[in-house]
């Protein structure tokens, strides 16, 4: 930094509270831009939040974070909580793969930003997105949104191993592409937490903590979790489970022999648009 480029002496760049390399500038932290005095510092001057974490040093990166921290600011100076979406038990699949093959921010951004789902034993579902990790535990301050005891969240991030000193990025068994041991991917992937107890704090590493259930999207070379067998049908079966529903979809004609067998009917058939049986010329 060039100290003559700065107006007030306040900002003097010797006294910035920086990275390792002493180039990316921090006072007081803040959750997606630094502050320093009267100052807020965005795009790569903030970049000592995810230094060596994610991409916010670089152009695809901290265009998203500086979009995530002028919605922060609208809450904080002008009272405009966080925009979402209310979505249904069977809704919250459809929004994460929309979001998991769309959403370039979580890509771009991984392990930084996230989707958060405010499950409501009601059925109808807050759904937030591209969410900064360290909001999450207060969600509240930081976004104007109410937090639930349950919640999903998701992220994109590497396999654990997949860089590092020393470490073949290529080498033979980095691919995974078998969606029952998709724990082991390397490469980037989305990850759903299931939290029953509210998300109170990170990891000392900013990483989040150790949820109830974890769901790992299998990884994919060109990045389209589309397949109905390796990506769809493992995430719905793992949806089933923390929400306790069934989410199939049901015919018409299915829901009536349920409602005359059973004392309740199905999920698919009281809240969602019930399919007409395709007729067969």
């Amino acid at each position: 930094f060039n100290q003559s480029s700065f107006i007030d002496t306040r900002l003097n760049p010797d006294n910035l509270v920086v990275g390792a390399n002493k180039a990316h500038p921090c006072r007081l932290s803040s959750v997606m831009f630094c502050r320093y005095y009267i100052a807020v510092l965005l795009g790569a001057m903030a970049h000592s939040l995810d230094f060596r974490k994610s991409s916010g040093g670089f152009i695809h990166g901290f265009r998203y974070s500086a979009i995530v921290a002028h919605v922060m600011m609208e809450w904080r100076y002008h009272g405009i909580p966080w925009p979402s979406k209310t979505v249904s038990d069977n809704g919250i699949i459809f929004y994460f793969l929309k979001r998991i093959n769309q959403a370039s921010a979580l890509y771009q951004m991984f392990s930084i930003l996230t989707d958060v789902v405010l499950l409501d034993d009601s059925g109808q579902h807050k759904y937030l997105e591209d969410v900064p990790i360290r909001a999450i535990p207060n969600l509240k301050a930081l976004t104007g949104v109410s937090p639930t005891r349950r919640m999903l969240i998701m992220s994109f991030e590497y396999g654990k191993g997949f860089a590092g000193p020393r470490t073949d990025t290529l080498n033979p068994d980095r691919v995974n592409a078998e969606w029952q041991i998709a724990h082991k991917c390397n490469f980037i992937h989305p990850k759903i937490y299931y939290y029953d107890q509210p998300l109170k704090e990170l990891n000392p590493d900013g990483s989040l903590p150790e949820p109830k259930k974890i769901h790992h999207v299998v990884e994919d070379f060109l990045t389209e979790w589309d397949s109905m067998a390796d990506h769809i049908i493992p995430l719905k079966k793992y949806l089933q489970t923390v929400l306790n529903e069934d989410l199939t979809h049901y015919y018409s004609l299915s829901c009536l022999k349920a409602m005359l067998k059973f004392k309740s009917a199905p999920h698919g058939c009281t809240n969602e648009q019930i399919l007409q049986k395709p007729s067969y010329q």
